[in-house]
């Protein structure tokens, strides 16, 4: 989805096992959603060009992160931070 209010609009209809984040949107960072994210139970990581989570909020550091670019086994590390009982 393109923009906060669609994202918020997409998990309000449907069910979503899991969510990625760009942190930077452009019009502003995903902080705020992703804090929704975490109240309403739906699993999910940050992916950008950040290279780690210091300068992110405390609250949010433990998320995982996928740093952009990434290639496929960077993209399963990051898949086994977040969901570590499947792995």
């Amino acid at each position: 989805v393109g923009s906060v209010e669609q994202a918020r609009a997409a998990i309000a209809a449907e069910k979503y096992d899991f969510a990625l984040l760009d942190v930077n949107l452009g019009e502003g960072m995903s902080f705020g959603f992703a804090r929704h994210l975490l109240d309403i139970g739906i699993p999910f990581g940050f992916v950008s060009g950040y290279s780690d989570t210091g300068d992110f909020p405390p609250d949010l550091q433990h998320i995982p992160l996928l740093v952009k670019p990434f290639d496929e086994m960077a993209m399963r590390e990051f898949l086994q931070r977040l969901f570590p009982a499947v792995a």
